[in-house]
């Protein structure tokens, strides 16, 4: 097994959705873009997902399911 075998990369971008958004009533929405890049010389195939995303007030919510 070589260290270049298995390189995954996995990079998270967030924006505000103010047209989802009424701060005024505190709700604020946030999109999230994940990118998984197999740098690796292995193959890769995602086949479940598991994010646990914590707003700024330490509040985490999870999201399971298929690759």
């Amino acid at each position: 097994m070589n260290s270049t075998d298995y390189a995954i990369d996995i990079d998270v971008a967030t924006r505000f959705l103010d047209e989802q958004s009424v701060p005024a009533d505190g709700h604020f929405v946030f999109g999230y873009t994940i990118r998984i890049i197999n740098r690796g010389t292995v193959a890769a195939r995602l086949m479940t997902r598991h994010w646990v995303i914590t707003d700024a007030n330490g509040k985490a919510q999870e999201v399971h399911g298929e690759g």
